[in-house]
């Protein structure tokens, strides 16, 4: 028998992430994926019940390494799932990230022990895209343009099935990958017949057209450009995986004729910015610039955050955390919100409960705003004089973007998908996405599927 069962994923309102599947075949099984959902401020595990029977797991897989697709590993470790041997494996960015996105969990209180991650088995790095074998399965794993090293994977089932775990995806260029490698490049022996894995992040807003990444980009260089020379303080909030680098590269590269430096001020983006000046997987991955003169781009130590803070000469600084509730962004939001020559902005998608949310459509200038910060055991009320803004700097497809390629797929392949799970996203989303893919799936009624954790999908 072969079953796919989704342990992690959304069945609320507000929670989106926590990706991660299991595939049983021979009486074997192995996880892709293994993340935390968000949902306000809580973390929400996989659901783990379906671990407590049945072998245990002899590999694993990673798409990338965000918190919400690899920070609930450790549980495996804790709950004794692992297999003596088993193999975890992903692109080189993602397995070397890894270790410090799980280290950083241990301040986070994600739930597991020091322990639980030195014990569990390290990532081990997939030399090249393309086919590889991971517990007798063949796999093809293909860059997807989310970050540097993300990709998806498309498995073989002993049956002959090929499903894709799609992972977060993206078809637009960023400062630091290239979108994902387009469908004319695929072998035609690894078109995947079944989806078993989707990104439904923005699915909620429908079929409406996103601005061009590229566009949203050149928006914020001139409008930073033109804001620090007016003598305004520039903060960014974005995340320090991966969103750090698409922000601080293309500011530092025009802000330098300037004489002006781009600052990053996260410990987290400090360590993965070294793993992406370090390694480089593919051709679509950009190696990061090493930190310096040259790039314009200078980390932020503690010192030099208060100097920042207390600075009479306006400076851009590229902080975390992208919702703005934790890390180093608070520090400025509390010293420069109630400021006229300061500028906030924000570069994602923002949770309803997230400060940065509540600042993008509620943080009228002269108004006073209540904010919750994870450090601070009450609400924070400040008032409101800096500028506010947001770009759209998103690594996700659109629902339009899901459309287009599985127009091009089914195309190729000459006949519809024979399965489609949809996930991540939170509950009403993926509900819209549902009703947008079954033109593309035979017997959508039946083969159209909702994938809330729980949810158990014989494959043959």
């Amino acid at each position: 028998m072969e079953k796919l069962t989704v342990l992690g994923g959304s069945d609320r309102s507000h929670l989106i992430g926590g990706q991660s599947f299991l595939f049983d075949y021979n009486g074997k099984r192995i996880i892709i994926d293994c993340g935390l959902g968000l949902d306000q401020e809580e973390s929400v595990p996989p659901l783990f019940s379906p671990l407590q029977s049945g072998p245990k797991i002899i590999g694993g897989l990673a798409t990338h390494d965000h918190t919400d697709h690899i920070s609930a590993f450790p549980y495996l470790e804790k709950l004794q799932c692992f297999d003596e041997g088993a193999r975890l494996m992903a692109s080189p960015q993602t397995a070397h990230g890894s270790y410090e996105v799980l280290y950083n969990g241990l301040n986070h209180n994600h739930g597991y022990s020091g322990f639980d991650w030195l014990a569990m088995p390290r990532f081990e790095a997939i030399e090249a895209p393309g086919e590889f074998e991971l517990g007798g399965l063949k796999i093809f794993c293909i860059p997807n343009g989310h970050k540097l090293g993300s990709c998806l994977y498309i498995i073989k089932t002993p049956s002959g099935r090929k499903g894709m775990i799609w992972g977060d995806w993206c078809n637009q260029d960023q400062a630091s990958a290239c979108g994902m490698v387009p469908l004319d490049d695929w072998p035609d022996e690894w078109l995947p017949d079944e989806i078993w894995g989707s990104d439904f992040t923005y699915a909620g807003e429908g079929m409406k057209v996103k601005v061009p990444y590229a566009d949203e980009e050149e928006r914020m260089v001139v409008e930073v450009v033109r804001m620090i020379l007016d003598g305004i303080f520039v903060r960014i909030a974005t995340f320090a995986n991966g969103k750090m680098p698409n922000v601080a590269i293309p500011l530092a590269r025009a802000l330098k004729q300037y004489g002006i430096p781009c600052y990053i001020d996260s410990t987290l983006g400090k360590n993965l910015w070294r793993v992406g000046n370090e390694y480089r997987w593919s051709e679509r991955d950009i190696q990061l610039p090493a930190f310096g003169e040259e790039s314009n781009i200078f980390p932020v130590y503690r010192k030099l955050r208060e100097d920042l803070l207390n600075s009479s000469e306006p400076n851009v600084v590229v902080a975390s955390a992208g919702f703005g509730h934790v890390g180093p962004i608070v520090d400025y939001l509390i010293k420069g919100l109630s400021r006229s020559d300061h500028f906030f902005a924000s570069t994602s998608w923002l949770p309803s409960w997230s400060p940065m949310y509540q600042l993008k459509n509620h943080g009228h200038s002269g108004k006073e705003i209540s904010l919750s910060f994870k450090q601070s055991e009450e609400r924070v009320t400040l008032p409101v004089c800096a500028g506010i803004g947001h770009y759209s700097l998103s690594s996700h497809n659109s629902p339009i973007d899901t459309i287009l390629f599985l127009q091009k797929l089914i195309e190729r392949r000459g006949e519809k998908l024979r399965r489609f799970v949809v996930t991540h996203g939170t509950k009403d989303s993926m509900l819209l996405a549902k009703d947008l893919v079954k033109e593309f799936v035979h017997d959508p009624e039946d083969n159209v599927i909702i994938g809330y954790p729980g949810t158990e999908i014989p494959i043959v």
